[in-house]
């Protein structure tokens, strides 16, 4: 009877790290094919190549899925779209519209961003301030870190982030990746959305 049991407990035991396993690989698999898919993101002024499962939402709107874009209106800092992951909400991208022309120096304008950033998050610090070419594109690339303490009953969490800077059409296209990971995991798929962003006139 002993024997009988033992045998029993040991099969439940292998069909449950069996199926545990297979689920474990399944969420591995489902991740990694999803992890590079996008959609297609439109507004009346920008369009862009989004992550499958994040969420939208346009300047002035509460938080939605979007499959399709409405026409939108740019708020008083410019930001026209804000995109971020539902399984790590502290990752996010947004893109800025701010007034420019072909001559526009992206340098005063990253430090108008930075001084402005500055005033509304806690402990801002810019790590990195260069020219940048992304995929032949011209333009000026700032890294930066802040401590995120919007949680009150969580511990301080510190966001690393980059900034691009593009002149395209009539405006200077500001385009950021935040996230609370870590940034170089995430750079990959944030530079294909930002190389995806085309800007009507």
């Amino acid at each position: 009877m002993d024997s009988k049991t033992d045998k029993s407990v040991q099969s439940a035991w292998f069909v449950f790290a069996m199926t545990t396993v297979a689920l474990i690989i399944g969420w591995g698999l489902k991740t990694s094919v999803e992890r590079g898919q996008t959609r297609a993101y439109e507004d009346g002024k920008l369009s862009a190549r989004v992550p499958l499962r994040w969420l939208v939402e346009q300047s002035g709107e509460a938080a939605l899925s979007s499959e399709t874009g409405a026409a939108s209106t740019e708020d008083a800092s410019g930001l026209v779209l804000t995109t971020w992951d539902p399984l790590k909400p502290a990752t996010r991208y947004t893109v800025r519209l701010l007034p420019g022309n072909a001559e526009s120096d992206l340098g005063s304008a990253a430090a108008l961003q930075n001084l402005q950033r500055a005033q509304t998050v806690t402990a801002y610090r810019t790590l990195t301030q260069s020219l940048v070419t992304l995929d032949g594109r011209a333009g000026y690339k700032v890294t930066f870190a802040y401590v995120d303490a919007s949680a009150l009953d969580q511990a301080p969490v510190v966001i690393q982030g980059v900034d691009y800077y593009f002149v395209q059409a009539s405006y200077v296209v500001v385009i950021s990746l935040e996230t609370d990971g870590a940034l170089d995991s995430a750079l990959a798929n944030f530079q294909a959305f930002a190389l995806s962003i085309t800007i009507g006139e």
